[in-house]
């Protein structure tokens, strides 16, 4: 058995690249196993909470062994302009003076971050590290809230639409609250989807199978959570449109 130095990870003897982090093994001086001279120890049971690891050095597409590992660099550069959605949730709290609100944070930002990626000499497919996969995974979680949000001004905006294409009446009011409400639920739970399968394309399997039970719980409850507040902004933005509309 062969441990990384640089993450610590075990790997078979004869492996090229550490499973985890791709580092060169043959450029390190093989550790001999650690030895309790207190005598042997049953091993650790396994933990049901614990993650899933998977070898990365082998392709997920063709089982093939012979993965070499590259970096990426991602570079996204952001030219922001008008907020159209904070701009109308600030004429809906301050009035006409609330549309400066979409004036805030635009600009140019540039964001880079490197990923570790393997690529088959087999077939020449391509997937990510699970590592860098988990940690994607972890930052697009964390924003559901904030989708949430976005998702409820979209159903706002989309119920000043309706309004104006069906007017008023009772089967018409009925249809434009209903709607909005139904829309924001609908493209977050579409955007999730999507995004799995994403990460799945670049995992080269389900992106759920390496998802711990707490992560599976977190990513339930932080879906409840964005629709929960995109439900809490129509609730409350669609009376103010009304307002505004003079309905």
């Amino acid at each position: 058995m062969m441990i990384c130095r640089a993450c610590g990870a075990e790997n078979p003897d004869g492996a090229k690249f550490c499973h985890r982090c791709g580092t060169d093994l043959h450029s390190q001086e093989p550790q001999p196993p650690k030895q309790n001279q207190a005598g042997p120890s049953a091993p650790a049971p396994k933990s049901p909470e614990a993650k899933t690891e998977r070898n990365d050095t082998v392709c997920p597409f063709c089982q093939a062994t012979d993965c070499q590992p590259m970096q990426k660099s991602e570079t996204e550069i952001q030219n922001k302009g008008y907020h159209w959605g904070q701009g109308c949730c600030g004429m809906f709290l301050l009035g006409p003076f609330g549309l400066l609100c979409g004036l805030c944070g635009t600009g140019s930002k540039m964001k880079s971050e490197n990923t570790l990626w393997w690529t088959c000499l087999k077939c020449g497919k391509q997937h990510i590290a699970l590592a860098d996969a988990k940690r994607k995974w972890e930052i697009l979680m964390s924003g559901l809230p904030v989708t949430g949000i976005s998702a409820g001004i979209a159903a706002i905006i989309m119920k000043a639409i309706l309004r104006w294409l069906f007017g008023y009446g009772f089967l018409a009011s009925a249809v434009v609250f209903i709607a909005p409400i139904a829309f924001s639920i609908y493209i977050l739970c579409c955007g999730i989807t999507e995004a799995e399968k994403e990460f799945s394309q670049e995992l080269g399997a389900p992106i759920m199978e390496f998802l711990s039970d707490d992560e599976k719980n977190d990513r339930f409850i932080k879906m409840l959570v964005a629709i929960g507040l995109a439900l809490f902004v129509v609730l409350f933005g669609l009376p103010l449109l009304d307002l505004v509309l003079g309905d």
